[in-house]
């Protein structure tokens, strides 16, 4: 069933930035006390199930989730005599084929008994698709006799800077020239020396002030920048939140395809990173995260959930003994037929893989 929001003033700070949080009064669900505990269905509260995530129903495809490093049999669930424990901590893999997510994305269908959690708190994966950062807070420019002007200097907190053919200053994270959003924040003092045509040496130095005009928001993709209503301040998806507690929760987490958000990669869905290399910084959301919590906003389990794309259907069908980058890097193990690489999809493995040490190390020009 769906919920009916509400504004709840949480403030949820699990990283650098600050999320406001709203809350979702949930209406009366259906409750078995007695059902299958292997067996979900949305809207329909399963209290002998556990804190458990599943494969939606609306998924046609062959797809699993199951406890990271474990067999796929392995259901992702926390009991309530796992509450408090180390075993309420958990995370879970939901595995699927490259090109079942491309076409056809996942839903996550999750199940939250009604005397397990007061509230349960949800944040879907996000990432930086652009780097976001702070422009320099100061800079000063000079004009010359020919009426030309150039960057003297610049304040060295912040990022670098240019001038554009208009002489205006140009913050490095700011991508409109190329098509892309402005990701450049704060505001910047600038001084102008104009040249003095009496004198013949510079003049009065002019002083102006400016913002840089960047949306934080604007910079980032993956499947919570479009379904999660976004902080006032900073254009930042924020959490949900559900009032849980007496009435349980049963409901689907529905994430879009990339083609049909005209994605060009999985990194839209797939948040699986497996290599050792990504930097977390682009992570917004690393995980679509599902918290339980008493009445005082204290944690008492946590599932975190990772989509992992595979690129053959051989390797897929051997299940946890298989492996997901069979084909890395583009270009080797090429099946056949020319221009139909294993591993056509970006995922964030691939993306590391394939960029190199020379690539940017944020995806917006794969996704």
């Amino acid at each position: 069933m769906k919920q009916l929001p509400k504004t709840f003033p949480w403030i949820l700070t699990s990283t650098s930035w600050v999320l406001l949080v709203s809350q979702t009064a949930c209406l009366k669900q259906t409750e078995n006390e007695t059902a299958d505990p292997s067996v979900l269905t949305v809207g329909e509260v399963n209290n002998s199930a556990g804190f458990t995530l599943q494969i939606g129903p609306d998924v046609k495809y062959p797809a699993f989730i199951h406890k990271r490093d474990e067999k796929w049999d392995q259901d992702c669930t926390i009991t309530e005599d796992d509450l408090s424990t180390s075993n309420a901590d958990l995370n879970c893999v939901a595995e699927a084929q490259e090109g079942d997510l491309f076409y056809a994305g996942m839903d996550i269908l999750y199940n939250v008994p009604s005397k397990m959690c007061a509230y349960v708190a949800f944040e879907p994966y996000w990432y930086y698709q652009y780097q976001v950062g702070p422009g320099p807070t100061a800079i000063k420019i000079e004009e010359n006799a020919a009426g030309q002007k150039s960057l003297v200097s610049h304040t060295t907190t912040g990022g670098g800077v240019t001038l554009d053919s208009s002489y205006e200053p140009v913050c490095q994270y700011d991508y409109s020239a190329a098509d892309g959003p402005n990701c450049c924040l704060g505001t910047y003092t600038l001084t102008t020396v104009p040249w003095d045509a009496t004198l013949g040496t510079p003049g009065t130095p002019e002083v102006s002030g400016g913002e840089w005009g960047g949306d934080e928001g604007a910079c980032i993709s993956g499947s919570g920048a479009d379904t999660q209503t976004r902080d006032s301040t900073s254009n930042l998806p924020v959490a949900d939140l559900f009032l849980t507690e007496g009435t349980g929760l049963s409901d689907v987490y529905k994430i879009a395809s990339p083609l049909s958000k005209s994605k060009q990669s999985n990194l839209y869905v797939a948040n699986a990173d497996l290599a050792a290399e990504i930097n977390a910084a682009m992570f917004g959301a690393r995980y679509y995260t599902f918290t339980c919590l008493d009445r005082a906003f204290e944690v008492q389990a946590r599932i975190r959930l990772q989509i992992q794309e595979w690129n053959t259907v051989a390797e897929f069908e051997e299940e946890h003994e298989g492996d997901p980058n069979y084909g890395e890097p583009l270009g080797v193990e090429d099946p056949p037929f020319d221009n139909f690489p294993y591993n056509d999809r970006y995922d964030w493995h691939r993306f590391y893989t394939a960029g190199g040490s020379d690539s940017t190390p944020y995806p917006g020009a794969d996704d």
